[in-house]
C-alpha cells in the first residue's frame, strides 16, 4: 500500500538555514530551508538596506 501525502520529515532537533540575498530592488530578503532540506519560500523581505557595508554577512542565532 503506498502513502500518497508521504514527507521526509527530520529528526527533531535538526537546524535550519536562514540565507539572506540582496534584491534588485535594494532591499534583503531571507529565504528559508526548513531542517536544511527544503527552500520554503521567503520569510522576510527588508526596507531598503544594501548589505555591502557589511560585506553580505548577517548572523541569526537563538542566543
Amino acid at each position: 500500500m503506498a502513502i500518497a501525502n508521504w514527507r521526509w520529515r527530520p529528526p527533531p532537533g535538526s537546524d535550519d538555514i536562514v540565507m539572506a540575498y540582496q534584491n534588485s530592488d535594494g532591499t534583503f530578503s531571507y529565504h528559508v530551508l526548513p531542517d536544511g532540506s527544503r527552500w520554503d519560500g521567503k520569510w522576510y523581505t527588508s526596507g531598503l538596506f544594501s548589505m555591502s557595508p557589511v560585506a553580505g554577512r548577517l548572523v541569526m542565532g537563538n542566543f
